[in-house]
């Protein structure tokens, strides 16, 4: 095999953390199919609300960081866990992901651009990167 590739795999939600449809399905499946192929395969989604954090054993990642936010900035924070040997990476923020449901509300392509920030700030921070 050649060189393992190293996949950051962003979505907005992944089984068995958070699932509304097929997408999540995927989000968990394929990951998990490309670490067994030898790939350093990562997971990053929102932390919802809804998602236990017990239950995965979530623990933070790094000590909270800013993500720039228009002309302001928000601190967040990033727990990280594993499903099935595969690392996962939660952004949580109160505003943009503390609500009931995934996906529904008027201000969605700001929460998931928020998202897309936090991940790209955090994966710097982490000293890891994709190949």
């Amino acid at each position: 095999m050649a060189q393992p590739l190293k996949v950051l795999y962003l979505a907005a939600e992944a089984a068995p953390y958070a699932k509304v449809g097929g997408l999540a399905d995927v989000a968990g499946s394929l990951p998990k199919a490309l670490r067994a192929l030898g790939h350093d395969v990562r997971v990053a989604i929102p932390r919802y609300k809804s998602i236990d954090g017990s239950r995965f054993k979530l623990k933070l990642a790094l000590p909270p960081f800013l993500v720039p936010v228009g002309a302001d900035s928000k601190l967040t924070e990033v727990l990280e866990g594993a499903a099935e040997d595969v690392p996962a990476y939660l952004v949580w923020d109160e505003y943009y992901f503390g609500r009931d449901k995934v996906y529904g509300y008027d201000d969605d392509a700001q929460r998931f651009v928020f998202f897309g920030r936090a991940v790209l700030t955090f994966i710097r921070q982490l000293g890891w990167q994709p190949t």
